[in-house]
């Protein structure tokens, strides 16, 4: 009770933002993500935590939704089997221009959050002038859905190149008409990111290469394997032990907006999903509508028409460059470039060395004990596609989804360097 107290009194004090809530710009194949599906034991003191969000209350088909920038929150009653952490999907993101602002914001009106200190709002280890860190803390809905605060890739690249996008996909709440006219003191907000754990790197190179092949996701320059479709960053992990589906937990299914929604699902039958709920245009009224349950065990909504009631702006499109040298420097940016400079031979990331001047680099050990006399093709390949994580090291396996042309390209990149 003393919390709900403490939320709607920092509700009265806190003008809200004048920017209107709307989902993000879809990408070349149509897709956008419009909805986090959750269950909730008390709508109403669940509206009020997402307003501190910038959101605001509207209802869908008879339902209580939250429309926050980005991405549409519905609020299904029930009670929920358990928390999002420790499942398949782990948490949501969020991101900010300012997060100090939005932190102490839930932090005065009593919201769950991780351990802070007070004068910074951020995990109590973290160091003014310290390592750049996109990521401040994470908060709890009442019913458990963990949500990770994080700094705007595109505000923190102004000051950190390590971290600034080099695609116009990636998630970048400023990005969407009329943010940044935002009154908000926390500046421009959104959907940011959804975190996936999952069993093996099997599994991870089936859902990067399901979401890319048919949802047109793409993948920027991050330090875990992504796929990117607007209005999240689709984070790709392996797990350490099996974890249970989000069905009827806290974050319970996720909701993708599609354009020619009918035969975006033709397009998936035919290659063999199943549905647990066909296509339709009469099932609800306002929009049409098709439910799934991927590979990997994660409902999926779909739908065609939730955009009128969040409007975006018409996509953007990008270039491709040819094989060769010039093509794996793409694909090195994309993949590689978060951890790895090439123009110094100092850490960028983590433990990863720069690799100015790799090619004429002399014999050396890795971390794992690996010796590399010479960089062969054949080396190489196996340190992208396999990494060095379980065997000492801490590079992930991020090559095991590149093409075997993507993998030549960047081979010949490398070479130049």
């Amino acid at each position: 009770m003393r919390k709900l107290v403490s939320i709607l009194t920092l509700l009265v004090l806190w003008p809200p933002s004048q920017s209107p809530a709307q989902l993000y710009p879809p990408n070349e194949a149509g897709v956008s993500l419009s909805a986090w599906h959750t269950i909730v034991r008390d709508v109403e003191a669940t509206k009020k935590f997402w307003a501190l969000f910038c959101g605001t209350p509207m209802k869908i088909e008879g339902i209580e939704v939250m429309k926050i920038p980005g991405v549409l929150v519905f609020l299904h009653p029930g009670e929920p089997s358990g928390p999002s952490a420790g499942a398949v999907i782990d948490h949501v993101g969020f991101s900010c221009q300012n997060c100090y602002e939005l932190v102490k914001r839930l932090v005065d009106a009593g919201v769950k959050t991780d351990r802070l200190n007070p004068e910074t709002m951020r995990n109590p280890n973290w160091k003014p002038g310290g390592e750049p860190s996109r990521a401040w803390t994470y908060a709890y809905t009442p019913d458990g859905l963990k949500i990770e605060i994080e700094t705007s890739p595109c505000t923190l690249g102004s000051i950190y190149a390590v971290f600034a996008p080099r695609d116009p996909s990636v998630p970048c709440p400023e990005r969407m008409p009329g943010a940044v006219q935002t009154d908000d003191r926390a500046g421009a907000m959104g959907s940011d990111q959804l975190h996936f754990h999952l069993n093996s790197d099997i599994d991870v190179k089936g859902i990067y290469n399901f979401y890319t092949q048919f949802f047109g996701g793409k993948l920027v320059r991050y330090s875990n394997l992504n796929v990117v479709i607007p209005g999240t960053i689709m984070l790709l992990v392996t797990s350490a032990q099996p974890r249970p589906f989000n069905k009827g937990r806290a974050l319970d299914s996720i909701g993708f907006e599609v354009r020619n929604l009918e035969q975006f699902a033709k397009k998936l039958e035919a290659a063999g999903m199943k549905f647990d709920q066909p296509y339709s245009k009469t099932r609800y009224q306002s929009f049409a509508h098709a439910a799934f349950t991927d590979p990997w065990g994660t409902p999926v909504q779909l739908t065609e028409g939730l955009g009128r009631l969040a409007p975006a702006a018409p996509p953007k499109g990008r270039g491709e460059l040819a094989g060769g040298a010039a093509k794996g420097k793409q694909v090195f940016d994309l993949y590689c470039s978060y951890c790895h400079s090439t123009t110094s031979n100092d850490v960028q990331y983590a433990d990863a060395p720069g690799l100015k001047g790799f090619s004429s680099w002399p014999p050396h050990k890795l971390r794992d004990g690996t010796e590399h006399k010479e960089h062969t093709d054949e080396a190489l390949r196996k340190v992208i596609v396999l990494g060095t994580d379980r065997s000492g090291g801490r590079m992930p396996a991020t090559g095991i989804v590149l093409s075997d042309q993507e993998l030549n390209d960047v081979l010949a990149y490398l070479k130049t360097l």
